[in-house]
Parts: C-alpha cells; sequence; structure tokens
C-alpha cells in the first residue's frame, strides 16, 4: 500500500516522539534502579560496619555471650537473614541465622544469589585485625519492587506510546505546522534538559499538543526535581550516619582500651604499652621497670563511707600518679584498687626506687572531700626488664609476687627476688590442701569452757577451730585463716564451722547435756545477705530448736568495717533468737551510740587487756568496759585468762563469764565431757 505525505510524516513524528518517551523511561527506570542498588549497598554498608564496631569490645575481652546477644539482636533486625562474627583464624564464635556454606561478598543485584545480600567488614583496630563481620540482608523484597517497577513502567509506557500514537495520527494535518518546534523540544528532553517547553499558541489541536507537550515536560521535570532531592536528602543522611559511626566507632575504641571511672588505660592498653617499652629497651640497651600499686586501707574507706568516697580515692590516686610520672611512662588500672606503672628507658633498679618512693609519698598524702581527709597507703611491688624477664606476662608475674610481699610484710614496696616464687608456690599448695580439707574431713572443733564468776557454774562452751594437716600435724587457725581470708575460702569454712558445731550439739542434746555454744565469723560473714538463711537451714537440718544456744562472736573490726550491713545481719540472726557476741572488745573503736543499736546479748574483752589486768590503768579500763555492758544491759565476758590471779580480780570487777587456759585448754569434743565431770566435781575449787 502506498503511503502518501501526510501519513509518513505522522507516523515518522509517531515513531520519533515513541523513541524518545521510551528512551526517557528507560533512562527513569535505570536511575531508579540503580539508586535502589546504591541504597541497598549503603545499608549493608552501614550495618556491618556499626556490627563491626559494637563486637570490637565483647571479642577483644573474649566476652562470647555479649557477641551472642548482639549478633542475636542485629539478626532480629527486618529485612536482616543471618549476622555471623569470626575470629581472626575464621572460626565462628557468634552467630544468628543460616547463612551460606561458603560466603561471598555481593557488590548489587546481579550478584546476589537465593535472594541474600552478602557483606562483610573486619573488626580492626590500629590496623590489626581481630576478627570479621558477615551478614545478609534480605533483597526477595527489594527484588519484587524493582520486578513491579519494570511492569508498571512498562504498562505507563505502553499506555504512553498509544496515547502519542492515536494523538499524532489524529493531529496529522496539524502537526506539521509545529513540527519544527516539537522537534526543537524533544531535542532538548532528549538531551536531558527536562522542563523545556515549546512555544506554540492557539486553541487548534496543534496547540494542544504543543500543551500536553508541555505538560509531560514539566512532569519529567518534577519527577527529576524530587528524584534529585530524594538523593540528596539520602546523601546527606549517609553523611550524618557515617560522622556517627566514625565517632561511635573511635569512642567504642576508646573505652575497650581505657578503664572509664579514671579514664586511665586499662589491662589491655598497658600490654601493649609494656611491650612497646620492652621493644625499645631493648633496641636501646637500657632497662624497663614494671610496678604494680595496691592501696592500703581502701576497702575500709570503701565499706564505711560508701563508694562515692572510694571512688573519689581512685581519680585522685590515678590524678597524682600521672602528675608525678614522665610522659613517655603509663599508669593504668587494672581493676578494684590496683593500678600498674610501665617506666620506660630506665638506668636501673636504683633508679626504678627513686621513683617507687616518690609515688609511696605522693599516694600517702590525705585527700580532702566533705570535710573529711582521707588517708590511704599503697603496697608496690617492683620488677626490671630484663634483670627479672624479658617476657610481659613474666614481668607482670613478678610484679604482682613483689607487691603480696610488700603487703603481706605491711612494707612500702618490695623489689622482686626469686625467693618469692617459693612463698608464692607454698601458699597456693596451702590453700589447695586447705579447700580439700573442708570437703575431706580433716578438719575438726576443739571446745573451750566458759564458766560464770559469781558460782563457778559452767554456762557453755567456744568452738575453735582445728586443721589436722595429714603431713603438719595439727595445726591452729593462725597458721590458715589468713590465707582463707585471701582467697575466699572463710565462707564455705564458716558453714562447715556451724554444722560441725550443730551436729555435735545435736548429739550433746540427744545425750542430755544442754549448754550454749559459740563459735567465731567473719566480717564476709555479716555481709552476705544469704548468711543468715543458711544458718537457719542448718539448725533446722540437725533439730535444734532452741537457737539461743547458739552464740556468734563477731569482732568489733568486722562489725565497724561495714556498719549499716553489720547492723542488718545481726538484726536477722537476732529475730532467729541466735545470741551475738562483740569480741576483742576495746580494739575497733566503735561509740556507744552504735553499740546501742546493735542486739547483741555479750560483749567479750579482749584477751589483750585481760591479761594485763594488773597494771593499775589497764585495771580502770576494764572496769569500765564492764561498767559500759552492764549499763547497756549486756552481760561480760573475758577471754584468756590464764591465772587464778586474774580470775579472782575480774570477779572482784563484777565480770560474768570468762574463759581461758586457767580453767581449760579447748578439747575436743569427747574429753570436754571427761573435763566437765570432772569439773562438776570439784567445783569448790574455783570458789
Amino acid at each position: 500500500m502506498q503511503l502518501g505525505f501526510r501519513r509518513k510524516t505522522v507516523l515518522g513524528i509517531a515513531a520519533v516522539q515513541l523513541a524518545l518517551l521510551g528512551a526517557l523511561i528507560l533512562l527513569g527506570v535505570t536511575n531508579l534502579r540503580g539508586a535502589i542498588e546504591q541504597q541497598l549497598y549503603r545499608r549493608a554498608e552501614t550495618s556491618v560496619e556499626l556490627l563491626a564496631a559494637a563486637a570490637l569490645g565483647p571479642l577483644t575481652s573474649l566476652d562470647w555471650a555479649s557477641l551472642q546477644n548482639l549478633v542475636d539482636q542485629v539478626q532480629a533486625k527486618n529485612g536482616m537473614v543471618y549476622a555471623h562474627i569470626l575470629d581472626r583464624r575464621d572460626k565462628l564464635v557468634a552467630a544468628a541465622g543460616k547463612g551460606p556454606e561458603r560466603f561471598k561478598p555481593d557488590r548489587d543485584l546481579d550478584d546476589v544469589r537465593e535472594d541474600t545480600f552478602n557483606v562483610a567488614k573486619d573488626i580492626a583496630i590500629r590496623s590489626e585485625v581481630f576478627g570479621r563481620v558477615h551478614i545478609g540482608l534480605d533483597v526477595k523484597e527489594l527484588r519484587e519492587r524493582v520486578r513491579h517497577l519494570g511492569y508498571w513502567t512498562a504498562s505507563v509506557a505502553l499506555l504512553e506510546m498509544l496515547f502519542v500514537g492515536l494523538l499524532s495520527y489524529s493531529l496529522a494535518s496539524y502537526l506539521l505546522r509545529g513540527l519544527k518546534e516539537l522537534e526543537r523540544g524533544a531535542q532538548q528532553i532528549a538531551l536531558g534538559k527536562v522542563g523545556h517547553e515549546v512555544a506554540i499558541t492557539g486553541s487548534d489541536e496543534l496547540a494542544t499538543t504543543a500543551r500536553a507537550f508541555n505538560h509531560m515536560s514539566r512532569r519529567l521535570a518534577e519527577s527529576s526535581a524530587a528524584q534529585q532531592a530524594a538523593e540528596d536528602e539520602l546523601r546527606r543522611a549517609n553523611e550524618v550516619l557515617e560522622q556517627r559511626m566514625a565517632e561511635r566507632t573511635e569512642q567504642l575504641a576508646h573505652q575497650a582500651l581505657h578503664d572509664n571511672l579514671t579514664k586511665l588505660p586499662n589491662r589491655m592498653l598497658l600490654t601493649d604499652r609494656l611491650q612497646q617499652a620492652i621493644s625499645t629497651a631493648r633496641r636501646s640497651r637500657q632497662q624497663t621497670a614494671l610496678l604494680l600499686l595496691d592501696l592500703d586501707r581502701f576497702k575500709e574507706i570503701n565499706d564505711t563511707l560508701g563508694h562515692q568516697y572510694g571512688d573519689f580515692v581512685l581519680q585522685q590516686t590515678a590524678g597524682r600518679l600521672r602528675n608525678a610520672l614522665r610522659e613517655n611512662d603509663t599508669v593504668a588500672r587494672l581493676g578494684g584498687d590496683e593500678f600498674a606503672i610501665v617506666l620506660a628507658s630506665i638506668t636501673g633498679a636504683d633508679a626504678a626506687a627513686l621513683v617507687v618512693q616518690k609515688i609511696v609519698n605522693i599516694v600517702e598524702q590525705p585527700m580532702h572531700i566533705a570535710d573529711q581527709a582521707l588517708e590511704v597507703g599503697a603496697s608496690i611491688g617492683c620488677t626490671i626488664f630484663p634483670d627479672h624477664a624479658e617476657d610481659p606476662a613474666l614481668l607482670m608475674k613478678y610484679a604482682d609476687m613483689a607487691m603480696y610481699d610488700a603487703k603481706r610484710r605491711r612494707g612500702q614496696w618490695s623489689m622482686y627476688r626469686p625467693d618469692m616464687d617459693q612463698h608464692n608456690t607454698e601458699r597456693l599448695k596451702l590453700v589447695n590442701e586447705l579447700r580439700r580439707a573442708i570437703q575431706s574431713g580433716q578438719l575438726m572443733l576443739h571446745y573451750q569452757p566458759k564458766v560464770e564468776l559469781a558460782t563457778g557454774r559452767m554456762v557453755g562452751v567456744e568452738a575453735l577451730l582445728r586443721w589436722n594437716h595429714p603431713e603438719r600435724g595439727l595445726l591452729l587457725p593462725a597458721a590458715f585463716l589468713p590465707v582463707a581470708g585471701e582467697t575466699g575460702l572463710v565462707k564455705p569454712l564458716t558453714s562447715w564451722v556451724i554444722r560441725a558445731a550443730a551436729r555435735q550439739m545435736q548429739l550433746w542434746q540427744g545425750a542430755g547435756l544442754y549448754f550454749n555454744t559459740a563459735i567465731n565469723i567473719a566480717a564476709e560473714n555479716l555481709h552476705d545477705v544469704e548468711f543468715p538463711a543458711r544458718v537457719a537451714a542448718i539448725l533446722e537440718e540437725y533439730s535444734i530448736a532452741d537457737h539461743s544456744r547458739l552464740e556468734m562472736d563477731v569482732s568489733e573490726v568486722a562489725i565497724m568495717s561495714n556498719q549499716l550491713e553489720s547492723l542488718a545481719a545481726i538484726k536477722k540472726l537476732s529475730e532467729m533468737r541466735i545470741k551475738v557476741a562483740i569480741g576483742n572488745f576495746g580494739t575497733g573503736y566503735s561509740s556507744l551510740a552504735y553499740i546501742q543499736k546493735l542486739d547483741i546479748a555479750h560483749i567479750k574483752i579482749d584477751r589483750s587487756f585481760v591479761s594485763r589486768i594488773a597494771d593499775g590503768d589497764v585495771t580502770q579500763l576494764v572496769k569500765s568496759i564492764i561498767d559500759v555492758g552492764h549499763n547497756l544491759g549486756l552481760s561480760v565476758v573475758a577471754e584468756g585468762v590464764e591465772s587464778q590471779e586474774i580470775w579472782e580480780k575480774l570477779r572482784q570487777l563484777g565480770c560474768d563469764s570468762a574463759q581461758g587456759y586457767c580453767l581449760s585448754h579447748a578439747l575436743p569434743s569427747n574429753q570436754l565431757v571427761d573435763w566437765m565431770r570432772q569439773y562438776e566435781g570439784g567445783r569448790h575449787a574455783m570458789g
């Protein structure tokens, strides 16, 4: 069929317009798809970087529980298929969700397999890689959106093509007049100048087409402007997010290497600084000193005045140490009241000794807070590279031994000596043997009788712990209780004593013997909120219905070390009808006002006063203690009575009861019964 010029023109115009429209739609779809892929990649990068930053602290501190909790929280977020954390050996240490069998990072939607976009990120500080993070984002919905966008675009394109074709054919006779103008307008749009309008006026079909063309151009311009605005907003949001992520990463890195309270380096950073100092000293053929410092009397301040005062002491100590040392030296807090100092590039042990003495003098200066002067001291252990060791771990171990030696000898500081290894080994051996002794029946109780001075009547016994050591024979508490206090064995040891005493009380009860049994408890027991409940359970287990037959002796110093917890514990014990006595009275500087708050039954005069009662001043002091006890409605017990003369003196002063070698040594339970029978038969000998 032969086409005329008009039809050729119409078809040509329609073909040009359809091609331009298709190109614009294809360009728009391509741009939108690219924007979606870019947004996906930025989201993936942001998520994996945040997870890597958050995982740095737990991974470096080997806190697997926190890592697992972290990946669980991340994987629970919408759109997250899995989150995995690997250590530096590519071993999986925390996982949430199922990842690919073989991990391969993706760059765009074309790389994605199984609808999961895989991204990885190294966990690193200062170029040192500690591990790696793998995450997978669900792109199923995103693919669906792209697919729907293609369908929608194709539909729109088809409709637009149909519309343009019909319009072109219907208005063929009028299009020729504005053909050049429309052609120029189409060329401008094809060049990307969306928003260009053709200048055709009138009310005929050609003018209507021109107005439709102009309307389409404006809509494209609006769409392009909206897309540009969205991209600008997305770019600004991404910049803000990247800035916050960088700040947070820096903050997390600082927190991972520093102590929050004192802002000093922590143990991890100290290890790195020590290694650097050793490397520098090795190259320059100099020496490096490592000091471990433990504050004296800190626990007393912390327990008596509160953690606010304890934190103040730690912060003040940190500031003093920083100001006292050189810029290239390192001060770190290891935890609690323990600090470490690395003295870089020193000339020898004498130079280190001068610095240590300077530190001792600085720490001992009073610290003032809230009109109070707080005084602490320091026990310091010192070790030298390379004289004592070349390995950082060994230097730390030897410095700790030296510090323990200084604390044990109540000296201010000690330099490491090879013989300290032997002492530490023996101490560790004693700890392990004592732990086994608690479980294997090597412990036993001996009982020292307590007699009423006015009548000579036996009123009770004090249970005293003994250790039948398989190699060293019978050991008294002084040989092993200090080690128990330092290693946390006081609580299980006290539980054993209470259980053994209750078992013996049950046996005596079956034999018709009823008298009070006193046991000694330490400060750690008073500060344990579960202690009264454990005591009640033991008494119930051995059918001790009359709880008043059990007495608990607590030293005055133990009570004053934490008054609030001591008051609460003593109140609970008294509510259980267990009698509480203050032992070593006169040595703890307690006030009468505070003693009145305690629900106690006895006070026990310390043996240091009883043994010197012949001294006139001490006699008056003992008399004052007895009067104070009676005025408070308490009975008074004298400990350590070793002669008949002291016995008579105490009776004259009005003391209620006494115990000591003058009466009897502590005896095993079977010998105590024999002693009781002999004593009751000749009780008149004691007056």
